[in-house]
């Protein structure tokens, strides 16, 4: 063992040799191309090409070393140069990049053209993100003809091209400046070689630090979470549904805000038990199988906020006693540089610098910052939202709209072994191709063991197929939750369905028997009841016609064998067991088909 040790420690050494020999070799080949002459004649190309050359001419060094020592090196040792050579792959080719586009195109392109080309490409960016004409998923994508895909392949181009643009006219801001300093203090014009020969290498590395130090003292004081679009999304929010209900409320004059509006979630009842639905972003998580997903569930309630990886901590503690306005503007923010199973690396980068961030920075219940309200230094999380590198195993999370990782809220519901479960899924799905259900439902069994089955599903959209018009057109769809395949599997076959649940799901649709003013709208408005979330000014019609089909979708659902009770109490007074009932009658009564709706040629899309 001693012997063959020895021998391995003898061969790594004739092998760093070899390496480094050669790849001083190539360096001093390098030098050679130089040609003789004034250093500013050639200073531009140096400071560009420089240090990727040298690190290329490292890394294929380091690739020599790693074949030959082969033999005397181990899996972890060939991982972690395999990981160091990418890294410095990826610095040279970032630095040429970079280095190519101040120095060179900044003099080359008009600057006017690239301010245009930036602020448009920006646009570009920021309306394709959240255009309902880009694909939301990968089956939008795979969907339809190549022109179709338009959108998608120019939001993916955008948004590096408003990166490139954006380099090029701080070079070229930067280089204005410094001319505009040299003619006043020096009196005289310098150009870009001039400054890149003459000025000293110490005073760049102290004018880095200082620029570090500037940046690491307004990270310190500016505060994450109050700089960003959450506080303005979230005061709205309060101010329009807690408001309303806060018999006492006292405004303020000019705002027109009330902080006794907004009420900490510790303070609320649990009967119901109030929980919101919250997405916890592990964009750069390291658990392969969650690729897709990005992101785990996260609750907030009266009692507790957490999730069953991480824990729980006592609503009265965490985040510095959460309110309940702040836990459902989470819930509800979509626009969010990091985004579960919707995140996108075209956008990440430019929603952060553009500080278009509704999410939100809580301390992580495993970790001692559970009740702080925000991180107390700002760059890193900053910088992990704007590279995706959110994850849980930091002292803070990054929290967004419940959305991004169920849109539902069944997910939670089915931990907790709800018996009965009513979804409203009111997401945009004018196909009834059931993403969200679907999505819930997936997760729920690879997550928990937990099947759902439903046996009918006749909601059906709009436009039906020949098939689809055979069928009875339903609001809702009766599932089972067999919890009985985790809880009891053990138990006789009659105990175990007791232990399974019910899932009423209900969706918007139409079936035809509608009151005549939903008909009305819904001749006129080809989209509905599945219009754009995108669109956010309702109008009067609009709100009361989604308002009038809600009711009448219940109500419709709560008749028995077609007829109305004599008396009709408010739907909120019916016990739920009674509703299941009905509910089930409903699904299962057979009716004469309804026909499609009319498409006017006056269609709002």
């Amino acid at each position: 063992g001693t012997i063959q040790e020895a021998g391995w420690i003898v061969g790594e050494l004739v092998v760093v040799i070899l390496s480094g020999a050669l790849g001083g070799y190539l360096a001093w080949m390098a030098l050679q191309i130089l040609p003789d002459g004034p250093v500013n004649n050639f200073a531009v190309y140096y400071g560009a090409f420089a240090i990727p050359v040298f690190l290329s001419l490292f890394l294929l060094a380091a690739t020599l070393f790693v074949g030959l020592s082969g033999r005397f090196t181990d899996d972890e040792d060939r991982e972690w140069w395999a990981r160091s050579g990418g890294w410095t792959l990826m610095v040279s080719t970032v630095w040429g990049i970079i280095a190519a586009l101040v120095l060179f195109v900044a003099e080359w392109v008009s600057t006017f053209h690239t301010l245009l080309g930036m602020i448009s490409s920006g646009v570009v960016v920021n309306w394709l993100g959240f255009s309902s004409k880009s694909a939301a998923n990968a089956k939008e994508k795979a969907q339809g003809d190549w022109t179709n895909r338009i959108p998608d392949i120019a939001l993916l181009l955008a948004a590096p091209v408003f990166a490139a643009l954006m380099i090029i006219v701080l070079s070229w801001t930067t280089g204005e400046l410094f001319r505009l300093a040299s003619l006043y203090v020096f009196g005289a014009t310098l150009i870009d070689s001039n400054i890149l020969d003459t000025t000293d290498v110490g005073r760049i590395v102290l004018l880095a630090i200082f620029l570090a130090l500037v940046s690491a003292v307004f990270a310190w004081f500016i505060n994450i979470n109050r700089f960003s679009l959450h506080a303005l999304y979230r005061n709205r929010i309060v101010r329009a549904y807690l408001g309303a209900s806060n018999a006492d409320r006292k405004p303020n004059v000019f705002t027109g805000f009330d902080p006794n509006d907004n009420q900490a979630m510790c303070s609320l009842g649990t009967k119901p038990l109030h929980t919101v639905n919250i997405a916890l972003n592990l964009v750069g998580g390291k658990e392969l199988a969650w690729q897709q997903r990005k992101a785990e569930s996260f609750t907030v309630t009266a009692l507790h906020a957490g999730n069953r990886y991480l824990g729980y901590r006592r609503s009265s503690e965490y985040g510095s006693k959460i309110t309940l306005g702040t836990a459902v503007a989470i819930s509800g923010a979509a626009a969010s540089p990091n985004m579960g199973y919707h995140s996108s690396p075209a956008i990440t980068f430019l929603l952060t610098l553009f500080n278009i961030r509704l999410g939100w920075w809580l301390g992580n219940p495993a970790k001692s910052a559970f009740m702080d309200a925000s991180p107390g230094f700002a760059l890193g999380p900053l910088l992990a939202e704007a590279f995706g590198l959110t994850n849980s195993e930091r002292r803070f999370v990054n929290l967004s709209d419940g959305g991004h990782f169920e849109n539902l809220g069944l997910y939670e519901m089915v931990l907790r072994r709800c018996h009965f479960i009513v979804v409203s899924d009111a997401g945009r799905d004018e196909d009834c191709a059931f993403e969200d259900l679907g999505n819930a439902i997936r997760k729920i069994r690879i997550d928990t063991g937990i099947p759902i089955t439903i046996d009918k599903m006749l909601i059906l959209p709009r436009k039906r197929s020949e098939d689809q018009r055979q069928k009875t057109p339903k609001y809702c769809a009766i599932g089972r939750i067999q919890y009985s395949e985790i809880d009891g599997a053990d138990l006789p076959e009659k105990q175990r369905k007791e232990l399974d649940g019910i899932l009423i799901y209900v969706k918007p649709s139409l079936v035809g028997d509608e009151p005549i003013d939903i008909y009305n709208y819904a001749a006129t408005n080809q989209m509905f009841p599945h219009e754009s979330t995108g669109d956010q000014w309702f109008s009067e019609s609009q709100f009361e016609s989604y308002r009038m089909l809600g009711l009448h979708t219940i109500e419709w659902i709560y008749q028995q064998q077609g007829e109305m009770p004599e008396e009709v109490p408010l739907v909120g007074s019916r016990d739920l067991g009674t509703f299941l009932t009905r509910a089930t009658t409903y699904v299962d009564r057979e009716t004469k088909d309804a026909a499609e709706y009319p498409v006017s040629t006056n269609v709002k899309t």
